[in-house]
Parts: C-alpha cells; structure tokens; sequence
C-alpha cells in the first residue's frame, strides 16, 4: 500500500463482547498506530481481527492517486466492492485458549 494510506485494525468478541479498534497508516510498508493500544489481557473465547483501509474518498489525494478515487486499481483477494468503491478488508478469527 502507499505511504500515508489509512485505515484500522479492530479486534472484538469473546466472552464478554471485547472490542477495541485503532486506527493505523502506512509507513514503511507496514501499519503503524496512531496512538497505542490500550493494555489487556484477552480472557479465552473466540475473537475477529479485522484490518480495512478507509474508503478511497477518505485517504489523502497522493493514496487516491495511485489507488483511484473510487479504489477502481485495488486487485486482490481481500479487495472488496463497497458503496463508497473498493476497499480492502481482512477478517480472521483468532481463538485464545486457557492455557
């Protein structure tokens, strides 16, 4: 992905309905978070991680310009059709044991 494109990575579920998202933008060529996470343990369950890129309309002109305005250059697997262009999204789901 370009350098500035934003986006967030968001983890939720378990037991007790656990959700925290934070935004993040590239750097480097990887994710980097705007601010930190907040510390925690994950008690065991079954949670989503989710990491999806803000709409193309939302993303700084330099990211539009190499992305397209409606993300019509996005290609891959976790590109996905949306209301407002395409977009990437990833969703996996982690489970946290006990032990």
């Amino acid at each position: 992905m370009p350098e500035t494109t934003k986006g967030y990575v968001a983890i939720h579920g378990g037991s007790e309905e656990y959700f925290q998202e934070i935004e993040v933008e590239v750097s480097g060529g990887y994710f980097i978070a705007q601010k930190p996470l907040k510390p925690t343990v994950l008690p065991p369950g079954k949670y989503t991680v989710e990491i999806a890129l803000n709409p193309p309309q939302f993303q700084p002109s330099a990211v539009q310009s190499k992305i397209g305005h409606k993300g019509e250059f996005l290609e891959g697997h976790f590109v996905k059709a949306g209301m407002l262009g395409k977009s990437i999204h990833y969703t996996r789901e982690i489970i946290i044991d006990k032990d």
